[in-house]
Formats: structure tokens, sequence, C-alpha cells
């Protein structure tokens, strides 16, 4: 039998010392690896070193260009190929194959941790009582890194099969140190299977992990100190909580569950997941109670790793990875490489929190000023004609977007510019400018979960439940959830809309489930844009023509009295014949067995 590529992947784990702590003999073995603890701790450490880094990735940054919130520049790009219904080996194979390789590494890196209870059995630490903390945990870190990893590849790869079953991915439970692939054969699992196991390996994880990786809730008195504040960027019980909700919330999805009883089961326990997390936050971590704790109105910065909207974020990089992808080439030598869709535009409501085709415009909508008393969040995400970029150390300005009249920025013109007349604002450090003696570089994360995300899959599943008003059956209602969204400061420091009041939201949570339902919608694709939500939620709830919407970009003129008029043309059209994401092409190759998504089975 061929040698399948989920065997490479493991093989390269066992044999590539740079992942791995150094062993004085340089080599070990089933028999002998206990005598290397470093090494066997060291294999988490490169599970959690597999993680995402950057927010510029298929995952965030470039699947936004797969649907309606963003189109690419460079049409030979892998994802503008695929959007086409056009992966080709050659296009593809890095971007595919690279989250598919990273995942199932991590996946692996646990897996040699668990097997036997290797790692469990253990002795790190001359303490006794420290080194049974340790051990605990580090098993907790084991099964949460193989949920967390399962859980990225179910969002990536599940899809539905050419017979119409729901499949997920293969699943790895397993890992043996000296790698015979004679009598594995990969294939999917199903997606219920999936989900069931990502489920199984939280709860395992919950058993194991401290509540929160924080040193006031410290309750062992540990000689070496192994929990806490040390243990910042790893998995605790809340996070893994949140790896929870977000797997009930898929699962439930009308993409992937069409019994309506079992949806509502689903909905209802990502619901309490969601909401044991933000009571979590609202009690144990609340600012009046902790310094420095959780307040659900304040802003955070994305500079910040260590601010309290988050559950679980990455190692912190010092570079201008950002800015180099989302600023034109007449600042800092940008790439463009995409930019803002107006159809992303046109979903920011106004700042009174009315969306701009409220048919009795009472948000005040003028489409001679359009980007007049938008949504506080518009500002903080997006850059437009006439828009500075203001350096926040000392207010200078570094630069003036010039969009009208086929402006430097304008799209089509010489150098590398946004195709849609708009740039990307959102992470961007404000003190970076290439031009700059020393160019200071911004310090950031990934958040790969925060506190924002547990609201608003609480505001969906809830009221999916119970509907927007309930506020017995959880402790808090869905509409109570989606306000705490909408009036939270920005990263700017501004009041969010409805800070006071929020009619709309009043509004429409009177009118009932459908309606919204409508408005989360609408919420989780503004205010998580570019952080790799809006591909995956078109794609659980089942939105194929949300994925082939015509993306629209600006065109601005002014007339000769100084009025600028605003055009929106199609700049980008998709053409995607099926919501899934095809299966790697090499691994549809080398394994017989596997079953490629539907709308991809030529693709193998």
């Amino acid at each position: 039998m061929k040698k399948i590529i989920l065997f490479a992947v493991a093989l390269s784990v066992i044999c590539s010392c740079d992942f791995l702590e150094p062993i004085p003999t340089g080599n070990y073995t089933e028999e002998n690896v206990t005598d290397y603890p470093k090494c066997v701790k060291g294999w988490l450490d490169s599970g959690y070193d597999s993680l995402i880094k950057h927010y510029g990735s298929f995952y965030y940054f470039h699947s936004e260009a797969c649907c309606d919130n963003a189109a690419l520049r460079d049409h030979s790009h892998a994802m503008w190929q695929m959007s086409q219904g056009n992966p080709s080996y050659e296009v593809t194979y890095m971007d595919i194959f690279m989250m598919w390789n990273e995942c199932y590494r991590g996946v692996q890196f646990a897996n040699m941790f668990l097997k036997d209870d290797v790692g469990l059995n253990m002795r790190y630490l001359e303490d006794q009582e420290s080194n049974d903390v340790l051990r605990k945990t580090l098993q907790g870190d084991a099964y949460g890194l193989r949920a967390y990893f399962t859980f990225m590849l179910m969002r990536l790869f599940s899809g539905e099969g050419p017979d119409g079953q729901m499949l997920g991915v293969p699943l790895l439970t397993e890992h043996r140190l000296s790698v015979d692939p004679s009598g594995y054969v990969a294939k999917r699992a199903t997606f219920d299977e999936t989900c069931e196991q990502i489920i199984r390996d939280c709860d395992s994880a919950l058993v194991y992990l401290p509540l929160a990786n924080k040193d006031f809730l410290r309750e062992t008195n540990e000689t070496t100190i192994v929990t806490g504040a040390i243990r910042h960027r790893k998995l605790d019980k809340m996070a893994i909580t949140a790896v929870k909700a977000f797997t009930y919330l898929a699962w439930a999805s009308p993409a992937f569950c069409k019994d309506q009883a079992k949806a509502r089961e689903r909905y209802d326990l990502a619901a309490r997941c969601a909401y044991e997390v933000f009571n979590y936050k609202m009690t144990k971590e609340y600012y009046k109670n902790v310094a420095g704790g959780y307040n659900p109105a304040d802003s955070f910065l994305w500079s910040d790793s260590e601010s309290p909207e988050i559950l679980f974020v990455s190692q912190g990089l010092n570079n201008h990875n950002v800015e180099r992808d989302v600023y034109p080439s007449g600042f800092s030598e940008g790439e463009a490489v995409m930019g803002p869709s107006q159809n992303l535009i046109d979903a920011y409501p106004m700042s009174n929190g009315y969306p701009i085709d409220d048919p009795e415009n009472r948000g005040g909508y003028d489409p001679e000023h359009p980007y007049e008393n938008r949504d506080p969040r518009f500002y903080s995400d997006i850059y437009y004609d006439a828009r500075d970029i203001i350096r926040s150390r000392n207010g200078e300005t570094m630069y003036t977007f010039e969009i009208a009249d086929n402006g430097k920025d304008a799209p089509g013109q010489s150098g590398r510019t946004s195709p849609t007349g708009y740039y990307i604002k959102k992470f961007t450090y404000s003190n970076y400018n290439l031009a700059d003696d020393t160019p200071d570089d911004g310090y950031r994360s990934v958040f790969y979960l925060r506190v924002n995300h547990m609201l608003m899959i609480f505001a969906e599943a809830a009221n999916q439940v119970v509907g927007p008003l309930d506020e017995s059956t959880y402790g808090m209602s869905a509409q109570r959830a989606l306000k705490y969204i909408r009036a939270k400061k920005t990263v700017d420091g501004a009041n969010g809309l409805g800070r006071r009041r929020d009619p709309y939201l009043d509004e429409v949570a009177a009118q009932g489930k459908e309606a919204f339902d409508k408005l989360v919608r609408n919420e989780w694709r503004g205010e998580f844009c570019f952080e790799g939500q809006r591909y995956f939620d078109i794609r659980r709830w089942g939105l194929l023509d949300k994925m082939n919407e015509p993306v629209r970009g600006v065109s601005i003129t002014t007339d000769e009295n100084g009025v600028k008029h605003y055009e929106y043309p199609v700049v980008d059209q998709h053409m995607y014949t099926s919501l899934w994401y095809p299966l790697p092409y090499k691994e549809m190759r080398i394994s017989p067995e596997m079953v490629q998504n539907k709308g991809w089975e030529f693709y193998k």
C-alpha cells in the first residue's frame, strides 16, 4: 500500500530534531523515551508552535476574499483561482497542504504525549506537588491541542461528499513512535463523528486544565510555579469551553444539521458553553473585583496580548507583515494584497444602529456623504478616500488616501493599489512607517478566542432556542449579548453604537427570532471582519449565493462644483459550485479511500 501523507506528517514530527528539546544522544526509542522529560514536554511546546501566529494567512485575511467581504488584487493568487473553480495543483498545493499539514502535525505532537500516558507519568520536577500539578496541566494541554487542531481541520475541510453524506476529516487519536503505515488507511470520519471527537477531547482536557491561567486563581502551594500567568498563551478550561461552544454552534448550523430536534439540542449546548465563559469573566475576572479585570464596555488593542478580552492567544511577533499586506505601494511600499468590499462597507450601520437601507432612513444615511455618521467600528476597520493614517504616538499625519478622480490609491493605478478603493485599517500598527530612520514594527498576536466570540455564539444559539428576549433560561437574553457587542468601545476608544440606547436592536428583538437572526448574522460579519469568520459562517449557514455574490468596489468622481459622486462597480465575481473547500490534491492522490468534497470531484 502506498505510504499516505498523514503518516509522512507523523514521520516528520518524530524525525525533526528542530521541533524537539535537545537530548544527549540525539535519538530515543519507545523503551528509553521516559529518560528524556524535556523532550516529552517539548512535544507540546512544538504543538503550540504549530498554531498560526499572524493574521496574514488563508485562515484569517485571505478567506475574506473567498466570500463577499473583500477582493484580491492579484488574480494569480491561489484563493482567487479557487474562487473561479480552478484550484490547480501548482497554484494551491502550498496553501491547502500547509494548513492540513500544520494541523495534523499539531495533532501528532499531542498523540505522542498521550500515548500510553507517557506524558502523564513523566517526572519533570523534583518537588512532588509541583510535578503532579505540571503533569496534569500538560495532559490537559495535549487533549486540548488535539481538540483545537481537529476543530480547525473541521472548519476548513468538512463538507458534503458526492453521495450527499456530510463528512468531517480523518481522525488521528493514536500515535506510534515507530511509524509503520502498512496497516492504516486514511479515510474521513463523518461530520458527526468529527464533532463528537472534538467534544470528547475537550471534556478530557477539562479534567486536567486549570480554570484560567491567572495567578489569583492558583489553588495549589507550588514550590515551583507551574500554573497561573506562567501559562499565558496556553489553553485553560475557559478556552476549551469556548472551543466546545464553537463546535456545538457549527454542529447545529443549517448546512450541517437537518434534524431540527438535534439542532435545538446543540444550539442549547452552544449557548450554555458560551454563557459559562462570559459568566466567568463577569464574576471571577470582573474589573470591579480584580485589578485590570474584564469590563465588557472597554476597548482593547490588537497589540495587547494580555487584554482580559482574550481567551486564547498566539505567541507575539514584532513585524510589519500586516502593514505590508494592506497598505498601497504609495505608503511604506505596501502590497495591497486585498481590499475590503463595498458589500462589507454597506453592512456597517449608522451611528445610531439603524442600517443604511432602513426604509424610513432613521439613521440619516446620505448617499452623497456615505462615510459620515457610521458605526464607530467602521472607522476602526476601514481606510477610505481622504482618510489619514495618523501616527498614534504624536498625532502626525503620515499619509492621506487619494481614491477619488483616479487618485494614486484608486483601483487600477500604477503600483499596487486596492482593487476595491478601500483599505484595511484593522490590526494595523499606526506608528509604523517604512520611511522612518528606524521603522517601528508593531507587536501583535493572533487572538484565537475572545469573549466577543462567546457573546456572538450566545446571541445566535440562544435566539434559536428561546428567541431574543428570554432572560431566565440561561441567565441572559440573546438581545443583551448583542447589546454588549454593539455598545463596546472600539479599539480607537470611541463609544460603541447604542452605548446609551439602541432603538434598532430593541425593535428587531421585539420582532422575534427570524428578524433577530438576520441582525446576528450581520453582527458576525462586521465585528469579526478579517478575523477569518465570515467565510466559515457563510458555509455553515449554507449560503452559496453569498459565496457567489458579486463583489463591489467604489469609484469616486468630483464634478465642476466640487461635489463627489459615488458609483459601486462589480470588481470580482466568484464562481463556486460548492460551499466546501477542497481537500489537498496530494492527499487525494496518495490516499485511495479519501473522499473529495462535493464540487471538487475532479480535484484528485
